[in-house]
């Protein structure tokens, strides 16, 4: 697992310890204010506010497994009226609740009433139009006294947050596929330059697997001869967020010891506040390229020298305009090359 799976499970985990703190908060304070009134289910006073005040649905279920009551947001999440569950039980909720969620709403509300503790855990509720809600439920036995009376269940819609999470993995997965099955290669460097991550396509280009170059620094890779610039580009991006838009060229060693060419674009990648998280790089390998670009240099020279040094007048004529002119034939017109570019043809012919 790469450091950046960790980070993100991390975080993941502290944001679900969070909302799991905030639920057990609430289910605490509500449980207080019930358990502050002379009789646990009377409607009035304190009891009445929370229910309207709470941002989750609170429902009370007595020991037997019979709701006895709940607030208004539970009928804005399934859509049921209050007639509709007063005085019924939960085992008889299955259109409430899929088959799969009501064996487990039963089988909690059971282990609880037991005197076991049983952390949030989520459920598929069923609308009243039949379109299925995922709800978080987190409950805790209600006691008067020492006496357990009930149930006091904090319900939450989590609905957007589902899909949320969803829409999340599935746009992870569609760029996991883009990095993993592109050509290039695609990294990540920290702030002293090392890499923490580089795609399976380094295998193809250099023959080195993603492991061989985790944890290395970018230094170690490069030419020699490149380093010191490719170092001052990253450093610019990162604190100036100039980038190169061409790329920059620079050579990085194969497996066979054979240095290949290599374009390379990069973007800093930051957080909300504006801080570095990673520096990300493309590389391409543009060593055939290279290699085409010095085989065409290298022939334009030696067909130029070849022209230049015809004894016969050669010229290159475009839209009737001369283009070019090797110097026996700038001689023979009586002019300069320089003079007679851009000319009209016609002007030398008698």
């Amino acid at each position: 697992m790469t450091k950046k799976a960790i980070s993100r499970n991390n975080r993941t985990d502290e944001l679900n310890a969070l909302r799991l703190r905030v639920t057990e908060l609430e289910a605490q304070l509500a449980e207080r204010i019930i358990n502050s009134t002379t009789t646990p289910f009377k409607d009035g006073g304190i009891y009445k506010a929370i229910f309207e005040s709470a941002k989750d649905s609170i429902l009370f279920i007595d020991k037997k497994g019979k709701i006895v009551d709940f607030n208004d947001r539970l009928i804005g999440i399934g859509g049921y009226r209050r007639d509709e569950l007063i005085g019924k039980s939960i085992r008889t909720m299955a259109r409430m609740l899929t088959t799969k969620s009501l064996a487990i709403v039963i089988s909690n509300f059971i282990k609880r009433m037991a005197g076991f503790s049983i952390s949030p855990y989520e459920v598929e509720m069923v609308k009243n139009n039949g379109q299925l809600v995922s709800v978080e439920i987190n409950a805790r036995p209600l006691k008067n006294g020492n006496q357990v009376i009930g149930d006091l269940v904090i319900l939450r819609n989590i609905t957007e947050r589902k899909q949320g999470e969803k829409a999340l993995r599935e746009s992870e997965e569609k760029y996991r596929l883009i990095v993993e099955n592109s050509r290039d290669i695609i990294l990540t460097l920290n702030m002293a330059g090392d890499l923490t991550y580089v795609s399976p396509s380094v295998m193809r280009v250099f023959d080195y697997g993603p492991a061989d170059f985790i944890g290395r620094s970018f230094r170690s890779l490069v030419h020699p001869e490149d380093v010191a610039e490719l170092e001052d580009v990253i450093q610019r991006d990162i604190k100036f967020g100039y980038q190169t838009p061409s790329g920059l060229e620079f050579r990085i060693r194969h497996r066979s010891g054979e240095w290949r060419w290599c374009n390379g674009k990069g973007t800093v990648l930051r957080d909300v506040d504006g801080a570095f998280l990673n520096f990300i790089g493309i590389v391409s390998d543009i060593t055939e390229h290279k290699q085409i670009e010095e085989a065409l240099t290298e022939s334009e020279s030696k067909y130029r020298n070849v022209v230049e040094l015809a004894k016969d007048g050669i010229c290159i004529v475009q839209n009737r305009m001369v283009k070019y002119c090797n110097p026996q034939l700038a001689e023979m017109w009586g002019g300069e090359i320089q003079e007679i570019k851009d000319t009209p043809f016609i002007d030398y012919i008698q």
